[in-house]
């Protein structure tokens, strides 16, 4: 896979439940088995502000050839969703989030992975 087209996986990934997060907190954390309090539903907008921030610099991101940015971009995401896999991880096992926090993990640790072979692939970059 090149590193555009993961780019725009991540960026439409984010988009869309950044989205959700901002427009949709209560519906989401229930679909995720979380507390709907204000509080929590205040972090949630601002977790669906965060992914949108992320998703539009994917997506402007995929078009770039210079490798230096492109491997800050790499990089910057690779410790963003490899923090973001622990974290689920501990939300699922800890009871936090119920059964469907394992989509979570499962997005975090398909980008981890993918950002983590591009971490290690850098002559594809601009490519």
């Amino acid at each position: 896979m090149k590193l555009r087209v993961f780019l725009t996986i991540n960026a439409l990934l984010a988009i869309v439940h950044g989205i959700g997060f901002i427009l949709m907190p209560s519906e989401l954390l229930a679909l995720y088995q979380v507390s709907r309090g204000a509080g929590e539903q205040l972090m949630g907008q601002f977790f669906g502000a965060t992914l949108l921030s992320v998703g539009v610099l994917a997506w402007l991101g995929k078009d770039l050839t210079d490798s230096k940015a492109l491997a800050a971009i790499v990089l910057a995401n690779l410790i963003g969703v490899a923090v973001g896999a622990v974290v689920s991880i501990r939300g699922v096992l800890s009871g936090v989030m119920g059964s469907a926090g394992w989509t979570s993990v499962a997005i975090y640790v398909f980008l981890t992975l993918g950002f983590l072979y591009f971490q290690f692939k850098r002559d594809s970059y601009g490519k």
